[in-house]
């Protein structure tokens, strides 16, 4: 089976901390949004890996 192809998604700090503490993603996509450091980051994700985070925006949205 081939590796999954990888889409890098850069993110800003503020970005990585609201998707952190306003969605219900997984603790390990978690913990690697909060290891990053400071400033906007290049942060690579796997098609699943963004359709989840896509679906837990859209779903986080109707509460903002």
């Amino acid at each position: 089976m081939p590796k999954s192809e990888v889409y890098p998604v850069k993110l800003t700090h503020a970005q990585r901390t609201s998707l952190t503490i306003c969605t219900r993603i997984r603790n390990n996509l978690k913990e690697r949004l909060k290891e990053l450091g400071e400033g906007t980051q290049l942060v690579s994700f796997t098609r699943k890996e963004l359709e989840k985070i896509f679906e837990e925006i859209d779903f986080s949205a109707v509460y903002a």
